[in-house]
C-alpha cells in the first residue's frame, strides 16, 4: 500500500504540472504579475518601478518571472513556464513538505495528495501568481522547526514580502515559536530583526509611491496620503468589514476547502491521547486574522495556509493505532479524492495535448485567450519610441507587442483624469485606444471617436488608432 500511495502522489503531482500547460486568462497575472518582469526586461528596473503603478501590490516572487520571460519573452511558452514555476515552488513544494512533516509512511502520501487537490480556488496555484509560494514558505518555516533561527527569520520576512496577506500566517507562526516552542529572547530578537530587514524594502517602496508603507492594507489609516479613488477601489476589496452572512460563507469555505478537513471535529472530540494542537491553532489564527481584516470578501486565497495546516493537524493526530484496521487508509484516500476535481484536471490535460498537436502557438492563444487578439491590431514600438495605448476597461497586456505600454485608467493614477475628462489633452499622448462598447456620456469618448479611426473589434472592445494629423481638442 505504501508504494501505491507514493506512486499515486507523484502521478497527481505530474498531472497538476501538466495542467499548468493550460493558457489561463487570469486578470492579475496578465495585469501585473507577468507585466512587471516584461517591462523590466524591456526598459529596466528604474523605469518600471517609477512608472508602472501596479508594482506597489507586487512582491519579491514576481521578480522570479524574469527567468522564464527572459528565455521565452511574452509568448505561449513564456506564460506556460511562468505558471509551471509558480506551481512547482508553490503548491508542488508545499505538498512535498507535507510528506516530510507527516511521519506515518502511508498517511504522509495521502496528506500530500490532499494538498494537491484542494476543492476551493485550487486554480490559483496554477496561475502565474504568488499565492502558492506564501503557503510553501509558511510550511518551510514550520518544517525548519529546530533549524537555524536566521533561516527562519528570512522565511518569516519573505511571507508578507511575497504577498502582503502573508502577514495572516506570519503572525501565527511567530506565536507558535514563542508559545509552543518557547524560543529564547535572543532568538526572538534575531527572528524579528531578520524578518524586518527582509520586509522593509517593500514597505519603503510602497511608502514612496503611495504614502502608505503597507498599501493596499491599512487604507483608512493613511487617508490624507492616498487619492480617493484608490481608497474607494481597494477599500471594497481589502478593507471590508465582516457580517454574519460573510462569516457563514467564510466558515463554509474553510471547512470545505477539503472535505477531509472535517476530520478536525472527531479528532478533537474523540482523540484520547495528547495530540499536537499547534497546526490547528495556526490554521484558526490565520483564518481569524483574515476575517478581522477583510472578512466581508470571502476569498480562500487569503487564508490558503489554513487548509494546509488543518490537513497537517488532522493527519498528524492519527497514529498507528488508528491504522490497524485495514479499511482506514482506503477510506481516507477516498475522502481525499471525493472533492479532488481530478476529472477537470484530466480534461484540461487532454485538451492541451490536442491543441499542442494540431495548432500553432498563435492559434492556441487566439482560441484560449480570445481577448488577446486585440494586440494583433497594435504595432510594436521601439525602446526610444514607445507605443502608448489607452484602455477604459481592458487591463490584460501580457501579449502586447514589444515596447507597447497599456494605460488602464481604473488602476493607473496617470490617466485618472479620464474619469471626469478633466484633462482631455492628456489623451493626445496615446497612439491607440481600447474602449468598451458599454457607451458613456463622458466627453472624452466623443473626442477619441472624432480624432481616431476604428481598426477592429474584439468581443466587447473596440480598438481605435489615432489619426496622426488629428488633434483631440
Amino acid at each position: 500500500m505504501n508504494r501505491f500511495l507514493k506512486y499515486f502522489y507523484f502521478f497527481i503531482l505530474c498531472l497538476k504540472a501538466l495542467e499548468c500547460f493550460t493558457p489561463f486568462s487570469h486578470g492579475d497575472a496578465f495585469s501585473y504579475h507577468l507585466i512587471i518582469p516584461k517591462h523590466i526586461i524591456e526598459l529596466g528596473f528604474t523605469d518600471t518601478l517609477s512608472k508602472f503603478f501596479p508594482t506597489v501590490i507586487a512582491g519579491y516572487f514576481d521578480l522570479l518571472y524574469l527567468i522564464p520571460l527572459s528565455l521565452f519573452k511574452n509568448t505561449l511558452a513564456g506564460q506556460i513556464s511562468s505558471q509551471l514555476l509558480h506551481f512547482l515552488i508553490g503548491q508542488g513544494l508545499a505538498s512535498f513538505l507535507m510528506t516530510k512533516i507527516i511521519k506515518d509512511n502511508q498517511l504522509k502520501w495521502i496528506a500530500g495528495i490532499a494538498a494537491l487537490t484542494l476543492a476551493k480556488s485550487g486554480d490559483m496555484f496554477l496561475y502565474a501568481k504568488n499565492d502558492g509560494v506564501v503557503v510553501s514558505a509558511s510550511l518551510l518555516f514550520y518544517y525548519f522547526s529546530n533549524k537555524s533561527i536566521l533561516r527562519k527569520g528570512v522565511l518569516l520576512g519573505l511571507l508578507p514580502s511575497i504577498k502582503l496577506s502573508g502577514v495572516f500566517i506570519a503572525l501565527p507562526l511567530i506565536l507558535n515559536e514563542i508559545v509552543f516552542k518557547k524560543i529564547k529572547l535572543i532568538e526572538i530578537l534575531i527572528l524579528g530583526v531578520t524578518s524586518i530587514l527582509i520586509f522593509i524594502p517593500i514597505c519603503l517602496y510602497k511608502f514612496k509611491m503611495t504614502g502608505n508603507p503597507l498599501f493596499p492594507g491599512l487604507l483608512y489609516s493613511f487617508p490624507d496620503q492616498l487619492p480617493q479613488y484608490l481608497i474607494d477601489s481597494y477599500g471594497g476589496m481589502l478593507a471590508a468589514k465582516l457580517g454574519m452572512s460573510s462569516l457563514i460563507e467564510n466558515l463554509r469555505l474553510l471547512f470545505l476547502g477539503k472535505i477531509i478537513c472535517l476530520l478536525i471535529i472527531p479528532v478533537l472530540i474523540f482523540q484520547k491521547k495528547k495530540i499536537n494542537t499547534a497546526p490547528f491553532i495556526i490554521a484558526i489564527l490565520c483564518f481569524s486574522l483574515y476575517l478581522f481584516v477583510n472578512g466581508a470578501v470571502p476569498s480562500p486565497r487569503f487564508f490558503f495556509s489554513s487548509y494546509f495546516f488543518l490537513i497537517i493537524g488532522c493527519f498528524g493526530a492519527l497514529d498507528s493505532s488508528h491504522l490497524q484496521k485495514k479499511w482506514i487508509v482506503p477510506v481516507l484516500l477516498i475522502l481525499v479524492l471525493v472533492d479532488s476535481k481530478l476529472d477537470k484536471s484530466l480534461t484540461r490535460v487532454k485538451n492541451n495535448l490536442v491543441d499542442l498537436s494540431n495548432l500553432s502557438s498563435k492559434e492556441i492563444i487566439s482560441k484560449r485567450i480570445p481577448r488577446s487578439r486585440v494586440w494583433d491590431l497594435v504595432q510594436k514600438g521601439e525602446k526610444e519610441k514607445l507605443v502608448h495605448v489607452f484602455s477604459d476597461r481592458f487591463p490584460q497586456q501580457f501579449y502586447a507587442p514589444q515596447f507597447v505600454r497599456l494605460h488602464h485608467y481604473p488602476t493607473q493614477p496617470q490617466v485618472r483624469f479620464f474619469d471626469q475628462c478633466s484633462n482631455p489633452s492628456g489623451l493626445e499622448k496615446f497612439q491607440y485606444y481600447i474602449l468598451s462598447e458599454s457607451g458613456s456620456k463622458n466627453p472624452c469618448y466623443e473626442m477619441i471617436y472624432n480624432s481616431s479611426e476604428l481598426i477592429g473589434t474584439v468581443q466587447e472592445f473596440k480598438v481605435f488608432k489615432r489619426k496622426p494629423s488629428q488633434s483631440l481638442l
